[in-house]
């Protein structure tokens, strides 16, 4: 088995560790060598059953890392260090998800259990997918997006960087939503989103801008 580390050793570490778990039931494949984490005060303490090991400092070149965080601009912050650093970044799938033909998932995205993904969907690096979400066919995510359980996103979307979406959050086919942009739990989407906006409601509307 390979060595993996999990960069973060908080709540989604933790959901994380439970994914490679349930991945290593089915096929072998991970080795779960202990949690890298930047809080000092953690250093040799055990969390989930794993050492807490240091910072990334901790880390050798080429080692295998995955990210357990799921705030997008935490993702960011963390993939950043890793890929200076010359970090390898898994893609981890939960054995009862589900994949059409053609996806395509980039490095260091986590696929949680039940979700759904229809054909032709590309999806990019250090994506959170958490428990039973859906995603329609022929659609685009960037980089860093953070799916919460239970969101149900339509066809032909275009979705950008580090974009967020709150338990139960849906769409509706063809839309754009911008660059870090929050959707609210329960929202539904009918219209296009700009960027680095946090939209609520049914329908939902941008309520604030913000700068990430």
């Amino acid at each position: 088995m390979d060595k993996i580390y999990i960069y973060g050793a908080g709540s989604v570490g933790k959901l994380v560790a439970q994914i490679i778990s349930d991945i290593n039931a089915k096929n072998r494949q991970w080795e779960i060598a202990g949690f890298i984490d930047d809080d000092e005060a953690k250093l040799g303490q055990s969390y989930a059953g794993f050492k807490i090991l240091g910072g990334s400092k901790e880390l050798a070149k080429g080692s295998s890392v995955i990210i357990g965080f799921s705030k997008p601009i935490q993702k960011k912050k963390v993939a950043e260090k890793l890929n200076s650093l010359r970090i390898n970044s898994p893609t981890l799938i939960h054995p009862s998800a589900w994949l059409g033909e053609r996806v395509k998932l980039g490095k260091g995205t986590v696929i949680y259990p039940g979700v759904c993904i229809d054909c032709d969907v590309v999806i990019g690096e250090h994506a959170t997918i958490n428990k039973n979400a859906t995603f329609g066919h022929d659609s685009y995510y960037g980089n860093y997006i953070t799916l919460s359980p239970g969101v149900n996103l339509g066809g032909f979307l275009e979705v950008g960087e580090g974009v967020e979406f709150g338990i139960g959050a849906c769409t509706i086919q063809k839309l754009k939503i911008g660059n870090w942009t929050k959707i609210g739990a329960g929202a539904v989407v009918t219209k296009d989103l700009p960027a680095n906006c946090t939209a609520v409601g049914i329908p939902a509307k941008p309520i604030k801008f913000h700068i990430e």
